[in-house]
């Protein structure tokens, strides 16, 4: 056991239970996960639209005060505690996307978010809000693999909630899949403990030039941890594996590159595949 400041780190392995342990199988057969947005709903988010605009502050500086949803707020946080205490996941339909702007919907996409928890950003120039579309026409230097038309590994992202939203369905592909952490933990400890072990050990993730001050190119990560009782599972599979082209960054063990390869496997293996049409938060 290893602590870090106030918490505790355990890597002896054990067995998950819960709701957050799940299968695909088992997703297809429930549809308590899928919340629809009624007409008193929307009606509801676009008083919210308008009004922030009539505020003219920023939408980086709008909070949950500035989207009072009342019954449909409290039906957000239901969703935010089934995400953080239960199974992990939930999807959101009936944003009017062919009918409200671009704004409209980044504002009401905001809103709903403020509900969910705090925005963060994830780059290098503090994006709050980003696409995730092929960009590389306009980009230069190195690029995100969310910013490309590649297909992306099973992988999660660094905070506790993800929240997307679809704009335009894909013309081909634009298959997404989900996948419970705990569950891939479980069948690791069942069929592959050797490579669970090595999940449990320390990889380096690539910054792709995203460097802050005083700090190196790349960090360290364990796939699987166990913090204060609870699962945490950092799978930053394209990071660790882009982290290989750092030159100070030794090369994979045959273990670890075969505990990755394990860990994506089972994850396809467990997964829920879904067309995203408008949002998803998980």
């Amino acid at each position: 056991m290893t602590t870090t400041g106030d918490q505790q780190r355990e890597t002896k392995p054990e067995r998950w239970t819960g709701p957050m342990v799940w299968d695909g199988d088992y997703i297809k057969q429930k549809s308590d996960w899928i919340s629809y947005l009624t007409k008193k709903d929307l009606a509801t988010i676009w008083a919210a639209i308008k009004s922030t605009k009539l505020s003219n502050k920023p939408i980086a500086n709008l909070t949950q005060l500035d989207f009072p949803f009342e019954d449909f707020g409290q039906r957000l946080l239901a969703i935010r505690d089934e995400i953080l205490k239960g199974r992990g996941f939930g999807l959101i339909r009936g944003l009017p996307t062919n009918q409200w702007s671009h704004e409209d919907l980044m504002r009401a996409y905001w809103g709903i978010g403020a509900w969910l928890g705090n925005a963060v950003s994830q780059n290098a120039q503090g994006h709050l809000l980003g696409h995730v579309i092929d960009q590389r026409s306009i980009l230069s230097g190195e690029t995100r693999l969310y910013q490309t038309r590649q297909a992306q590994p099973f992988h999660s992202d660094s905070c506790d909630v993800v929240g997307l939203l679809c704009l335009r369905k894909a013309k081909t592909g634009g298959i997404s899949s989900i996948a419970s952490s705990a569950a891939i933990h479980n069948n690791l400890l069942e069929h592959d403990l050797q490579s669970l072990h090595q999940l449990y050990g320390i990889y380096q993730c690539d910054r792709y030039g995203e460097i802050p001050q005083g700090k190196l190119p790349h960090y360290p990560v364990r796939v699987f941890n166990r913090i204060n009782g609870q699962l945490v599972c950092c799978g930053m599979d394209p990071d660790i594996r882009s982290a290989q082209r750092l030159a100070e960054i030794p090369p994979l063990s045959a273990q670890q590159s075969r505990a990755l390869d394990t860990f994506q496997q089972a994850a396809r293996k467990l997964s829920y595949r879904m067309t995203l049409e408008l949002e998803i938060f998980s």
